[in-house]
């Protein structure tokens, strides 16, 4: 996977590439609700795309692909979606709804409920798919993951510690979770528990198989 991130190719395609996979979700998006609209066909009728449909079609992907670079959700870097790729879709596809709605109502091809439909469809899948990366790249840097570890302290530094570890490879640690004197044993911070006090480190570390405490 990591040769991939090195090629000429995925260093100058890159945006591009999230643009369009971005573009073709759109589309899935709207067949989807245009066939669920037609009972997707089961009646016996048959499928006829008229000039008009096919234009707002275009029209559709081209929005979707301008609002995209505008608000430059092909720039976030999938392993680390967070709140503020979360943010910046949310606008996008607002941003997209509100043209959409104008433009339906101006041209009265589609009804609002299935351009609303469309563009949640459309947002929810295309931040699946950030999300389910994010977490098969998560998965894949556990497995290569051999010297069990600790973090002293469940604050603030401590999260950013273990954010840290599990981005950067160069980092082999698999951590079985924290230390604090003043949170809760069996407290959840990003997957990882509470296992008790500083203290306890020397019993907690033999029951673990931990070789490093920081």
């Amino acid at each position: 996977m990591e040769s991939l991130y090195k090629t000429k190719i995925y260093q100058n395609f890159r945006d591009m590439l999230i643009s369009l996979i971005d573009v073709i979700i759109v589309f899935f998006s709207y067949g989807f609700v245009f066939l669920l609209n037609n009972n997707f066909f089961l009646d016996g009728r048959f499928l006829h795309f008229t000039k008009y449909i096919i234009l707002a079609m275009v029209f559709v992907l081209v929005l979707h692909f301008i609002a995209g670079r505008l608000f430059k959700t092909q720039k976030s870097l999938w392993a680390y979606t967070g709140p503020s790729e979360v943010y910046r879709a949310a606008g996008c596809t607002l941003f997209c709804m509100i043209i959409m709605v104008c433009f339906s109502l101006y041209m009265g091809l589609f009804h609002i409920s299935l351009i609303i439909m469309a563009e949640l469809i459309a947002f929810v899948c295309c931040l699946g798919i950030r999300l389910l990366y994010r977490t098969y790249r998560r998965y894949a840097m556990h497995a290569d993951r051999k010297q069990n570890a600790l973090i002293i302290g469940a604050g603030a530094a401590g999260y950013i510690m273990l954010s840290e570890i599990y981005r950067n490879e160069r980092y082999p640690y698999n951590v079985v979770g924290f230390l604090d004197d003043y949170k809760t044993k069996g407290t959840i911070i990003s997957g990882k528990p509470v296992l008790g006090t500083i203290e306890e480190v020397s019993k907690i570390a033999k029951e673990n198989k931990v070789t490093l405490a920081r």
